[in-house]
């Protein structure tokens, strides 16, 4: 039997990346450095503050919590298919509540083929 791969929640804290005060010095001091081994199949999935945080008209937030199950039970779509997920239930969550912060998420997944033109384009979120 194989080995079933557990999600892994890295959210490191900090300064926000691109705020330049005092010359950079405070940011070089807050940088946290980590290295990770990486495997074929791994699934790596970046995203800003505006997916966790989206909100639907009661004021609750998605959550990263909420954005990790989905992303343990659908890993093995392929990318394309797991991004469309994601977008349709963040979207759906928030329903008609106005978009409050830029949405922005990476799938990467160690291994998989590139597919070029998989970028999305709407109002939701910028996709690469």
């Amino acid at each position: 039997p194989s080995a079933t791969k557990q999600l892994r929640v890295l959210a490191p804290g900090g300064m926000a990346v691109g705020l330049t005060i005092d010359n950079g010095e405070m940011f070089e001091r807050l940088l946290l450095e980590e290295t990770l081994s990486i495997e074929h199949g791994d699934l790596f999935l970046l995203f800003t503050d505006g997916i966790s945080e989206a909100m639907n008209t009661t004021g609750d937030c998605f959550g990263e919590e909420r954005l990790g199950r989905l992303v343990e039970e659908h890993a093995h779509l392929p990318s394309d298919e797991l991004r469309e997920r994601l977008l349709r239930d963040i979207s759906a969550f928030a329903d008609d509540a106005p978009q409050h912060d830029d949405m922005t998420l990476i799938l990467l997944r160690v291994g998989e083929p590139v597919i070029s033109g998989a970028a999305v384009t709407n109002d939701q979120a910028n996709v690469s």
